[in-house]
């Protein structure tokens, strides 16, 4: 996960000091284990990826962004919190627990009079915290939408359709926030994948840390289909 290819988020500090007038509605976007590499705005990625791109030319695109941690619940830890990673003691592990004693970003804009949600992936991989948090870290599960039909290896949760269900239930003049936290292009990842993304292995650029094989060209290949089905999912309702 690299916080270049995420959203700008309403930070947590102003959270609860917004007028109702000045309320916006917020969509977090979140992908995982995709790098600046593979996001063409920033160019030499091997594919498009022209919904990412078109939100950095309407918004913000961050040059020198940097995760907190290069590890899944550790760094979602730290958006929901607001605060660094190694702050958040048992939170900084990722088969660690998020501790109750630190604020969360959907508790508190709930606080504020947001309708508030997520699908997909929130926080985690972890473990229930002990003392027990009433519900994933990243706010109410609307998960019950899936894709059909299914596709071997990609997620079955259809994350705009729990996007368009969360907004049928907003109560009237609530202002809303929501987290859509792909699990895409993290592996594992179908072996055929790298036959359905239809560029041929020759054209997938291989960054200089890694070994330029065959083996290696496929794997990527069968990565990059994911962040395609990522990237398109962003167009869904966007």
């Amino acid at each position: 996960m690299n916080p270049r290819t995420a959203l700008a988020l309403l930070p947590l500090a102003a959270a609860t000091a917004l007028a109702a007038a000045e309320r916006p509605n917020v969509v977090f976007f979140i992908v995982d284990d995709q790098s600046w590499l593979e996001s063409s705005a920033y160019g030499g990625a091997s594919v498009p990826t022209p919904q990412f791109d078109r939100l950095a030319r309407e918004g913000v695109l961050f040059d020198h962004g940097f995760t907190s941690a290069p590890s899944c619940a550790p760094s979602r830890a730290a958006i929901l919190t607001g605060r660094n990673f190694w702050e958040l003691e048992q939170g900084a592990f990722i088969q660690g627990w998020l501790p109750t004693k630190f604020p969360l970003l959907p508790d508190l804009l709930e606080g504020a009079g947001y309708h508030a949600g997520f699908t997909g992936k929130g926080w985690g991989p972890g473990v229930d915290a002990p003392g027990g948090r009433a519900r994933n870290p990243a706010g109410t599960a609307w998960t019950t939408e899936r894709r059909t039909p299914a596709e071997p290896g990609i997620n079955p949760i259809d994350y705009a359709a729990n996007f368009a269900k969360f907004l049928d239930a907003r109560p009237d003049g609530k202002p809303f926030y929501f987290w859509i936290g792909t699990t895409e292009p993290h592996h594992p990842h179908d072996r055929r994948n790298h036959e359905r993304l239809g560029v041929p292995l020759a054209d997938i650029r291989v960054p200089g840390f890694l070994p330029d094989t065959p083996g290696v060209r496929t794997h990527r290949a069968d990565y990059l289909y994911e962040v395609r089905h990522a990237d398109t999912t962003l167009a869904a309702r966007s």
